[in-house]
């Protein structure tokens, strides 16, 4: 009888672990993004972030600096990784804008071992460094700007409107998405 009941809760959570693995799943429709059409859209806190990898000579390259032997020698194959993040706030019933971007470059290879404790001298505002992984981090605070309505050309928003999204924000061309 005892082995009975053992099955018998086996079984059950069994059947409750195949009810609740259909369930849950993402059903999330895909977004659909249309052109904002009023500031009232934009109003409140939006947040998004990216983070991309690459050597230092593909930054370079990138920014359309000349990459020579020169920097060869001082960097080597050095890769920055970065992580940014970004806070929107739109006021519109004051018709203002203003924005908090944090990021962290994060240093690995190459030479960093050699050449960290000068770019610790380069001038990075009021930056924040770690020396364990080699990372610089910053923070920027800035506006409130005026807007008007030819703002609204910048911006999409999904159906729900819990998204905006701006194209081609990043250096690399990619999109940034805020969630509200």
């Amino acid at each position: 009888m005892k082995k009975l009941k053992v099955f018998g809760l086996l079984v059950l959570i069994l059947a409750f672990g195949l009810i609740f693995a259909g369930c849950g799943g993402d059903t999330a429709e895909p977004d659909t993004w249309s052109g904002t059409t009023s500031l009232s859209q934009l109003n409140g806190t939006w947040k998004g972030s990216s983070s991309e990898k690459h050597t230092y000579k593909e930054w370079f390259e990138k920014w359309n600096y000349t990459w020579g032997s020169e920097e060869d020698d001082y960097f080597g194959n050095m890769s920055m990784e970065q992580k940014t993040e970004e806070i929107f706030i739109f006021n519109s019933a004051a018709r203002t804008f203003s924005r908090t971007t944090s990021w962290t470059n994060i240093y690995s290879g190459g030479k960093i071992n050699t050449i960290w404790k000068e770019m610790k001298t380069w001038d990075w505002g009021d930056a924040v460094f770690n020396d364990k992984n080699h990372s610089i981090t910053r923070s920027e605070d800035r506006g409130p700007w005026s807007i008007d309505e030819s703002w609204l050309q910048t911006f999409q928003i999904n159906q729900n409107s819990k998204k905006i999204k701006m194209n081609n924000f990043w250096s690399d061309g990619t999109d940034l998405i805020m969630t509200k």
